[in-house]
């Protein structure tokens, strides 16, 4: 059923009931909500016509009630009851009224209409799930509706003001809306996020970091953008720009370094202090490849090549089908310079090829790594994929 009738037929149920089902204050004592048993057969339409009466009429009265079920609903952990539109059409000629007395027997498939209306137009509680109405009205729920409607149609900066405000108001969060809350939070925040590191808007993806942080916990993948903020980097993934051994690690045709390139860069406090927080990244967030990657490139660069192959097997383990991981350690195995270890970085080219076939760095690489195997005649149909 499509949203037009399904919020057409909650409208009337709600509609129906108003006259009968005020909203009251939590009631004290035993709540439906805590027995597993009766939630699950409220869910599958087991109730008889006597226990459903006695549940509309506890949601009716107990905000606690209708709040916590609306929060296990939004949450997946309980499933509405389905409702027959044919069935409520047929009695929609007499008015909603007519359709809160329907108590024809269904199968637990499709339980009668006077189980849905009744409950959900008492307790509000279908359309808190939905987004009609929030627990204490529209606002709340709007809120979150409105930012996941920027977030989705590309307006992540408005998304990420409207949630962050919204957050800042501990009082105003209706239980089971501030998961939601922080999951668009972070989403918008991050999408801004690159969008800022990309046009090297440094400091402004060091504040969405800090502030998505502050409300929601660390997200791993703005901690990675934040890093490569402090590097000066504009790519979400440094490795995916710099793959090449020929471009990029001033290596020959034939596979023999130019020594007179050849530089040791100095290693400097910043740099210290990076490695330092790549190290804790990691072991806060053990399962972020984007970490990995860029912790495995930073060492590189600092010719750290063990430890540099080390986050690469790591990425690697986490993902094998990711080809940046494959090329990572490849490039440290080959920059160690020992026979086994370039042996090694050969079949991690070869994966590397198969896994980004229009990719020219990856034939170029394994190019390169067969030449100094001195497999010159297996390298020329790579070398013929060169830019």
């Amino acid at each position: 059923m499509n949203d037009t009738p399904r919020n057409r037929i909650l409208r009337a149920a709600f509609e129906a009931a108003v006259d009968s089902a005020t909203a009251g204050p939590a009631t004290s004592g035993r709540h439906p909500v805590d027995d597993d048993e009766l939630l699950l057969d409220w869910s599958l339409g087991d109730l008889n016509q006597q226990q459903r009466e006695a549940f509309v009429d506890h949601l009716a009265e107990c905000s606690y009630c209708r709040r916590e079920l609306a929060a296990m609903v939004r949450a997946g952990a309980i499933v509405l009851p389905e409702v027959d539109e044919d069935d409520f059409d047929a009695d929609a000629d007499a008015g909603p009224s007519a359709a809160i007395r329907h108590d024809e027997p269904k199968s637990r498939a499709k339980p009668t209409l006077l189980l849905i209306a009744g409950a959900l137009a008492a307790s509000v509680l279908a359309m808190l799930a939905w987004g009609l109405f929030g627990p204490d009205g529209p606002e709340e729920s709007s809120v979150i509706a409105m930012a996941q409607r920027d977030l989705d149609e590309g307006r992540a900066g408005e998304a990420f003001r409207r949630v962050e405000t919204y957050l800042d108001d501990e009082a105003a969060i209706p239980a089971g809306q501030r998961a939601r809350a922080e999951g668009i939070l972070e989403a918008s925040g991050y999408a801004v996020a690159r969008e800022d590191l990309a046009a090297g808007q440094f400091a402004k993806v060091t504040a969405i970091e800090d502030q998505v942080a502050r409300r929601t916990g660390a997200s791993a993948r703005l901690v990675n953008l934040r890093l490569q903020a402090e590097r000066g980097e504009t790519a979400e993934q440094s490795l995916a720009a710099k793959t090449s051994l020929v471009a990029d690690y001033d290596y020959e045709r034939d596979g023999r370094r130019h020594i007179k390139d050849i530089t040791f860069p100095e290693i400097t406090d910043a740099d210290k202090r990076l490695k330092r927080q790549f190290a804790e990244a990691v072991q806060r967030h053990p399962d972020s490849v984007e970490l990995r990657l860029n912790f495995g490139q930073f060492l590189l660069a600092q010719n750290d090549f063990p430890a540099a192959a080390e986050q690469f097997t790591e990425a690697v383990q986490i993902d094998p089908a990711n080809a940046l991981a494959q090329t990572g350690l490849g490039l440290a195995l080959f920059q160690e310079g020992r026979e086994e270890s370039i042996a090694r970085a050969l079949g991690h080219f070869r994966r590397a090829v198969e896994l980004a076939p229009d990719d020219p760095a990856a034939h170029l690489n394994l190019a390169v790594c067969l030449v100094r195997l001195g497999r010159e005649a297996e390298a020329e149909p790579y070398f013929g994929r060169e830019r």
